[in-house]
């Protein structure tokens, strides 16, 4: 797919989807889709959205609780802050052996959509290690990026062939 491309359209096509990858409201979710739509191959999608991703978990992670507290009231983060809220407050705290799990599960659901920033403010408001966060946060968008390469380009190669079948192509 990604050979009939010239070289700086597929690297302006790779940028776009890395950046993509590190908007919080779109994701890897919307990389694969544009990395797709801009005919890059599936082990690129999968890797820049990846990495991508696990940059904007990186950067976040960083953010100081001060800063947190302010973003927190903003009008468009609203939903986001009681989305962790509400995972906090049913946090057993018997279960504290699984939290890094349960960070790499909230972000490896395809279907969450701004899964690594819930993840990365859960990870800020609990006070946990920065590099563990981190690791399980990369497995969880790994795992994500994954599903969301398979299915994305699977659905193409299905109705590319199909189509041909119907039609010739």
């Amino acid at each position: 797919m990604s050979a009939q491309l010239g070289f700086f359209d597929l690297l302006r096509s790779w940028l776009m989807v890395y950046i993509c990858a590190i908007l919080p409201f779109m994701g890897p979710h919307g990389a694969v889709v544009v990395a797709a739509a801009t005919r890059v191959g599936w082990r690129a999608a999968f890797l820049l959205s990846t990495a991508g991703s696990i940059t904007a978990a990186a950067e976040i992670l960083r953010i100081d609780r001060h800063t947190m507290e302010k973003a927190s009231r903003l009008p468009v983060f609203d939903r986001i802050f009681e989305a962790a809220d509400r995972y906090i407050e049913r946090r057993d705290e018997t279960k504290d052996s699984h939290i890094y799990r349960t960070l790499a599960m909230i972000v490896a659901v395809p279907m969450t959509g701004v899964g690594v920033l819930v993840a990365c403010i859960v990870a800020k408001m609990l006070d946990l290690d920065y590099k563990r966060s981190l690791a399980a946060l990369a497995v969880g968008t790994a795992v994500n990026c994954f599903l969301m390469t398979a299915a994305v380009y699977g659905l193409l190669t299905g109705l590319q062939t199909i189509l041909g079948a119907i039609f010739g192509f």
